[in-house]
């Protein structure tokens, strides 16, 4: 190996400690390679090729990508709270029991409300959080101002906090990947604890702003037809 054709990097401080492993290996991706050096003062020397070099660069451009195209998935759905009020077909599907609802849907997430109105049985859902007044498949309920989040599942895809997709101790999933395109994310989502080994699929409307499929191996919510609605919450 000669000299004069690598790139020769000295390392010291906390890169002494990865010039030292990387040291001991020797690998050639794309024709290079790394070797383990000293020099006369025993300052560790990594002698590294350009194939390796660039080869390390892409992998860390890959990873830095990655990693903002997530950032940019949780900015979007963290900022639900200005998505205009919008209605729109749900479809709940329970895959487990094959239990599958078509349920018409008006959400407000400016207001923190919504309702919702099966099509086969009339039942009725709904939230108005100015007065926490609150309808349960048809049933008023009392709902307290310490009370967790919640939505039915015809709802929770817009407001996805309630969607248990963000690797919290109680959520099923976490985010492991997105695919970019024109107008969606498609995030890739990874099963915890007894959901390890499992995988999830959402899929995001970036120009709305909102997550308008969530496919997992017992529950599949998707949204269609949205178009813009007047807020029904409104006070004058």
């Amino acid at each position: 190996m000669q000299i004069s054709e690598l790139g020769l990097v000295t390392a010291r401080g906390t890169a002494q400690t990865a010039a030292a492993v990387l040291a001991q290996i020797r690998v050639r991706p794309f024709g290079g390679g790394v070797e383990g050096a000293s020099d006369r003062l025993g300052n560790s020397l990594v002698i590294v090729t350009a194939g390796w070099v660039a080869a390390h660069e892409i992998n860390e451009w890959r990873r830095t990508v990655a990693v903002i195209d997530l950032m940019n998935v949780v900015a979007l759905l963290s900022d639900w709270r200005t998505v205009r009020p919008f209605e729109c077909d749900a479809v709940v599907k329970r895959k487990v029991s094959g239990e599958e609802s078509l349920v018409r849907v008006h959400a407000d997430p400016r207001h923190s409300s919504y309702t919702a109105v099966d099509s086969q049985s009339g039942e009725v859902w709904s939230y108005d959080d100015q007065t926490r007044r609150t309808v349960f498949a048809g049933h008023v309920v009392e709902r307290h101002p310490y009370d967790l989040p919640y939505a039915p599942d015809a709802l929770q895809l817009a407001f996805p906090l309630t969607l248990p997709i963000w690797g919290r101790r109680a959520d099923r999933f976490r985010m492991a990947a997105v695919s970019v395109h024109e107008t969606q994310f498609v995030v890739a989502l990874e099963g915890q604890g007894d959901w390890n080994g499992y995988g999830a699929e959402l899929t995001i409307d970036r120009l709305r702003g909102v997550a308008v499929r969530f496919d997992a191996p017992d529950l599949l919510l998707e949204f269609g037809g949205i178009k813009d609605a007047p807020s029904l919450y409104l006070r004058s």
